[in-house]
């Protein structure tokens, strides 16, 4: 490769500064892009995420979480948990979830408060 003082590297146009001109520079990736937060609920068929560990409970010997708990796109403060929507059921990755702390019984929570099969995988 060659540099000719004055062109862009790239396509040869003229520049006065740098080593690229305006067409050739990408553009700076955004840091501050807003994290897609949704309800458990909320999630469709596919779609990964991470929510708090207190949303998974066992109750009568079946897994479950609370529908109403949020779920970020990438691992968030508390929300260290990952989720994906399956056919219809939650899979919760027991990788990632302690299983001697998961909670057993019904939640106290309002009559709205909605709750969606799970499995461990």
């Amino acid at each position: 490769m060659t540099f000719t003082k004055g062109k862009c590297v790239n396509c040869d146009a003229p520049i006065s500064t740098g080593i690229l001109c305006s067409e050739c520079t990408p553009s700076p990736s955004p840091t501050n892009i807003p994290v897609r937060i949704v309800r458990l609920s909320e999630m469709v068929e596919g779609e990964v995420g991470f929510t708090e560990e207190y949303a998974v409970f066992e109750a009568e010997g079946k897994l479950y979480v609370i529908g109403s708990a949020q779920v970020s796109p990438k691992r968030d403060g508390y929300k260290t948990t990952k989720v994906r929507v399956r056919k219809g059921i939650v899979e919760v990755d027991r990788m990632t979830i302690d299983l001697d702390d998961l909670w057993i019984g019904w939640p106290e929570m309002n009559e709205e408060t909605d709750y969606l099969a799970a499995k461990l995988v």
